[in-house]
């Protein structure tokens, strides 16, 4: 008995067109979500890296035993450790591109004294990141606990 060899292995060339048609479908369907998901994880990144600042000043604040101060501009963050005699800020920090400072008023600096307590804040504040249509927040207390 003799093979048929008018019969080939592989794909007919509706089946590639259907495979890539399926594919470009769940592209189309999945890039508008891509936006949004990089605007939350620049938002977040921006709240962590808050976040772990201010807990780290708090701390240093603690161990040096003196006043160290947070200021909050359009761009960012800066800090200034009062134990030297330099005016200008120790250190700095910027938001993503995209990101800005979101939902209630931000305060203009944030003093952790020697025993860690937060200084220019109400009892508890928020602090929020804005990054497209992304917000993310930490609460500050002036006990100098953070919550995400």
């Amino acid at each position: 008995m003799e093979e048929n060899s008018s019969l080939e292995r592989g794909f007919s060339i509706i089946e590639l067109l259907v495979t890539i048609s399926i594919m470009l479908v769940l592209m189309a369907v999945t890039f508008p979500h891509l936006g949004s998901f990089s605007s939350q994880m620049q938002a977040s990144d921006d709240v962590r890296k808050l976040a772990y600042a201010l807990s780290e000043l708090r701390a240093e604040a603690i161990r040096l035993k003196t006043n160290v101060r947070i200021m909050f501009d359009d761009e960012g963050y800066s800090w200034d450790i009062d134990d030297n005699d330099n005016l200008s800020p120790d250190g700095s920090i910027a938001l993503h591109k995209n990101s800005s400072w979101g939902g209630q008023a931000l305060p203009s600096d944030i003093v952790f004294n020697g025993l860690g307590i937060a200084r220019g804040i109400g009892t508890e504040t928020e602090i929020s990141i804005k990054n497209s249509d992304t917000e993310v927040a930490l609460t500050l207390n002036t006990n100098g606990f953070i919550g995400i």
